[in-house]
């Protein structure tokens, strides 16, 4: 399984946890990153393991280092997405409860904005003003999100530009991010395990 792989990697400490230094001088996974089409990328499904991944894409569970370097993980207890039933566990403990959670706003986020372009002119306007039977069918429909933030204010925010983020979303927006990562293709897994092999045993 992958802790034998990984028992060949020195144990050095992380937040006073001895862990596998998984990243020993193994930055040359690097050069392949120089071609984006080394890469695929992959959305893991709820509770899907690392192991488990690198068993059914490189057919070993060993290869599990390649899915962590390939996507920078270094703390595979926490960089790693969570299972729902992790993260409701991780919240709940975390905050209190899930209620306490959701009753929690961080931050309000300014909501995304639709326009219309015309495909002709470049023209746009808003999506409230857009209609076919007026502008014509010429219009391509584009949404600009400007991911802007802005701390808990005193004063109101217009709900109609600011949706306020409580803690509970801002959890689970944040575990699903972690689950779009990138896979190294399979037809470089034994290149890059040479290599390995070959700094581990130098």
């Amino acid at each position: 399984m992958a802790g034998a792989y990984f028992s060949k990697f020195p144990i050095v400490k992380y937040s006073g946890i001895s862990i596998r230094n998984i990243t020993l001088r193994a930055n040359f996974i690097a050069s392949f990153k120089d071609n984006a089409s080394n890469f695929y990328p992959y959305t893991l499904k709820d509770g899907e393991t690392a192991d488990a991944l690198a068993y059914d894409y490189y057919g070993d569970p060993n290869y599990v280092w390649v899915i962590y370097m390939a996507n920078n993980i270094i703390d595979p207890y926490y960089d790693w997405p969570l299972s729902s039933t992790q993260l409701d566990k991780f919240v709940a403990n975390k905050y209190g409860s899930i209620a306490e959670a959701q009753s929690q706003i961080l931050y309000y986020k300014k909501l995304p904005v639709d326009y219309y372009v015309n495909k002709v002119t470049n023209e746009y306007i808003s999506a409230s003003s857009y209609n076919p039977a007026v502008n014509g069918y010429g219009w391509s429909k584009i949404t600009i999100d400007d991911d802007i933030t802005i701390a808990n204010a005193t004063n109101s925010l217009d709900p109609a530009i600011w949706a306020p983020v409580d803690a509970y979303t801002y959890e689970i927006e944040n575990n699903n991010n972690k689950k779009n990562i990138s896979l190294l293709s399979s037809k470089f897994i034994t290149e890059i395990n040479s290599r390995m092999l070959g700094i581990l045993n130098a």
